[in-house]
């Protein structure tokens, strides 16, 4: 059964949080920008799994991805993924404040 998972990060730059995420990852984070959420840096590996690096506020369309959190600025999507449990123990070395926020079995 696949997870999405969604951690709060306490940092400001997704560029930051991206750098960090692939040397602890061994991953390579490509920059996107989208209308609705802006810009956000993205991992799709060859299986489907998808790393989505996003801002939570978007001044834009003054909103939040996850307004019950907006103590966090940067969120971490994890979707389609087999290794929930490999993502919640391997995040830990992150080093700023990180928190899973949601947890779906899909």
């Amino acid at each position: 059964m696949e997870a999405y998972l969604v951690f709060g990060i306490a940092a400001s730059s997704i560029d930051e949080v991206s750098a960090e995420l692939s040397d602890i990852l061994s991953v390579r984070f490509e920059p996107h920008t989208s209308r609705y959420t802006g810009r956000y840096n993205k991992y799709e590996s060859k299986s489907g799994e998808l790393i989505e690096v996003k801002y939570n506020f978007h001044p834009d369309l003054k909103e939040w991805d996850e307004a019950a959190f907006q103590n966090y600025e940067v969120l971490l999507y994890v979707s389609s993924t087999a290794r929930p449990s490999y993502y919640k123990d391997v995040l830990r070395r992150f080093s700023a404040p990180l928190e899973l926020i949601s947890e779906r079995k899909v």
